[in-house]
């Protein structure tokens, strides 16, 4: 098979897009924990989320997700914002014996171990049918606005106005080329070298995604089996070496909560430290609103990552994809996406 054409710019400086779940949502697609758990058919019965017809004492995780799920209204997290985080979140807590509140939760049962694993891996592989389904649905119709969306708007300012060749590093499980293919339309193709493309967690085209939570010494050795990377299917990546050699990195739609902030930590931390002083980084989050803003820089945080001495170390930005000020100054717009390459790459992009 012959190799495809790619219409880039050799002299761009090295480019790297880390995608997270908000950019499937910002192209429409349902896939948020809620809508997972959520998904229902005609005669109200879940069609993907593992249901037990009876559950005995044994069934610790299963009381664990569907409990906190019955009493969602007098929980924070459980709501229309929920996304995978919150999943694995709760599958840690689990792991380390944390009772949910509200729910009789023992733990000392025996079968408890192995009635787990199994509902585990009933999880997974519903979550796999159920986006491998939303996949389709979303193609039959809700595709055709997505070209007007941020996420697609970002793609089409990097890799088509500046001709960049971007390593697009994505913790999703959907396929981001033939999803972008879907959304173009008359819009000038998006072409992504699939060989600069890692899927961190696994995708659905290797009919096996990847979930869990990080190794963690406070995890009793029963519940190793969540180990992500203890996965048969986890790959060697190099998103540690593609951070340290790309000058401009963007982050579109992750949270940086603590399940994916181990790859980044040591990252922002040797940025502050003068380690790129030689080779200025240009970093931009583009997340959704100010609540989310608010979000990420309390997990910087809880990261030790002080924001004020990221911005003195780096050109460091955030955008506000659907801002509830429409004049806020971070919002998201392609004009000051297109500025911030041309500036970065003194190079003139194309005008179409």
């Amino acid at each position: 098979m012959a190799t495809p054409h790619f219409d880039t710019n050799p002299l761009f400086p090295q480019t790297t897009i880390f995608v997270g779940n908000g950019f499937d949502l910002s192209l429409g697609l349902r896939s948020r924990y809620t809508d997972y758990f959520n998904c229902f058919d005609e005669y109200g019965m879940k069609v993907f989320w593992p249901v037990q017809h009876t559950c005995s004492e044994e069934d610790q995780l299963y009381k664990r997700l569907n409990g906190e799920f019955l009493s969602h209204s007098v929980s924070n997290r459980l709501n229309e914002q929920s996304t995978w985080f919150d999943l694995e979140d709760e599958l840690k807590k689990h792991a380390e014996h944390q009772s949910p509140i509200e729910i009789q939760y023992r733990i000392d049962y025996k079968q408890s171990v192995s009635r787990d694993q199994k509902y585990f891996e009933e999880i997974r592989r519903g979550l796999m049918l159920y986006l491998i389904h939303e996949v389709k649905e979303w193609g039959k119709m809700r595709y055709m606005h997505a070209s007007k969306s941020a996420a697609y708007q970002l793609m089409y300012e990097v890799c088509v106005r500046a001709k960049a060749d971007p390593n697009i590093i994505t913790f999703n499980y959907t396929n981001i080329q033939s999803l972008l293919e879907k959304c173009e339309g008359n819009m000038k193709k998006i072409h992504i070298n699939p060989n600069k493309i890692q899927h961190v967690h696994g995708s659905l085209l290797d009919e096996h995604i990847i979930l869990g939570i990080n190794e963690d010494k406070n995890v009793r050795k029963e519940y190793d089996f969540l180990f992500k990377s203890w996965d048969v299917h986890y790959c060697s990546h190099q998103v540690i070496d593609t951070l340290r050699s790309s000058q401009i990195i963007f982050f579109f739609g992750l949270s940086f909560g603590s399940i994916d902030s181990v790859y980044f930590v040591d990252f922002f931390k040797s940025i502050i430290r003068g380690t790129y002083d030689k080779q200025k980084k240009h970093i931009v989050i583009c997340t959704y609103n100010e609540n989310s803003l608010r979000e990420i820089y309390r997990q910087f945080f809880q990261m030790d990552i002080s924001i004020m001495e990221l911005k003195a170390h780096c050109d460091f930005n955030i955008l506000l994809t659907n801002p509830s000020d429409k004049r806020h100054p971070a919002k998201f717009e392609n004009d000051r996406i297109a500025i911030w390459l041309h500036e970065w790459n003194d190079i003139q992009i194309d005008i179409p």
